[in-house]
């Protein structure tokens, strides 16, 4: 094996070391955003609305930030031949895949949180641009 083959497989591996702390990462801050939402709302009997849900579905969200992660890795590895470009295109990806995941899994992890407590659906610290927004549940 070359020099050149095993800076590349060192390389391919930092990244895939990369992705997975990235999608634990990620997965966790989304969980625990909604939980917060749920706390905040005071959703479920002492605040612990769905938490069995948010335990169970967060190794599900990790394997899926994790794949989406390591394909787009895979794929800048293969495409991309300039090592500063690649650099700049796997942060480009990162945050790409990191904000569509986590946007979709805040429009499906169960908002709006209608009770006295939070009478629009969201607490009120709840961006209007993070699904689901203030507007579209009137």
């Amino acid at each position: 094996m070359s020099q050149e083959q095993r800076r590349q497989t060192r390389l391919r591996g930092r990244h895939l070391v990369a992705a997975l702390v990235l999608a634990v990462l990620a997965s966790c801050g989304t969980t625990s955003v909604v939980a917060r939402a749920y706390a905040a709302c005071d959703v479920g009997v002492n605040a612990s609305a769905n938490a069995f849900g948010l335990i169970a579905l967060l190794p599900v969200l990790t394997i899926v930030h994790g794949l989406a992660l390591v394909v787009a890795y895979t794929v800048n590895a293969r495409w991309v031949m300039s090592p500063a470009l690649r650099a700049g295109v796997s942060v480009l990806t990162t945050v790409v895949v990191v904000v569509v995941l986590s946007w979709a899994y805040f429009a499906l992890a169960g908002l709006p949180l209608r009770n006295a407590l939070c009478p629009a659906g969201e607490p009120p610290w709840w961006p209007g641009w993070v699904p689901p927004s203030h507007d579209v549940y009137p």
